[in-house]
């Protein structure tokens, strides 16, 4: 969590806030295609004796067939007792070198990389939520992290 990890490591958390980009192929109802990300401006130590690198980090989670953006909402999502399997991943952007970008160009930019990225990830690599959560249905279990470009999600049925 960049939240605590940056900070962990001598950084400073000088803004956060909870931002949506949109997104579309990603599961979501088409009139929801918004994906709900948490943008943080981070001072992290620099080179210097007092200098500090400002740097800003967006990410959210993959949750249960869902997407969250702390680490709050994921951890209440995957403490339901009666969900038989859970998962979550966590997706993290940042620019290194960055340093006169605005926090508009930023989201800019992190959502031109999600539209890429998010639906692959979504496809072949996260499972299907529904599949997994069917009555009555043995799931073919979650995504392989081994799989080639060439193969299907084997939780993803078409």
């Amino acid at each position: 969590m960049p939240d605590w990890c940056y900070v962990g490591s001598g950084g400073v958390v000088s803004k956060s806030q909870n931002r949506t980009i949109t997104v579309p192929g990603i599961g979501l109802a088409q009139e929801e295609d918004a994906l709900p990300v948490r943008m943080l401006t981070i001072l992290l130590p620099g080179s210097g004796i007092g200098q500090r690198e400002q740097r800003t980090v967006t990410y959210f989670f993959a949750v249960n067939g869902t997407y969250r953006c702390t680490r709050n909402q994921v951890r209440l999502l995957q403490n339901n007792f009666r969900d038989k399997y859970t998962y979550f991943s966590k997706v993290e952007v940042f620019f290194p070198g960055s340093k006169n970008m605005s926090e508009e160009k930023t989201l800019q930019a992190v959502e031109k990389i999600c539209r890429v990225v998010v639906p692959v990830l979504y496809e072949r690599y996260w499972p299907d939520w529904q599949v997994l959560t069917a009555q009555g249905q043995e799931a073919s279990g979650p995504a392989r992290s081994d799989l080639s470009s060439s193969e299907e999600n084997p939780s993803r049925q078409k």
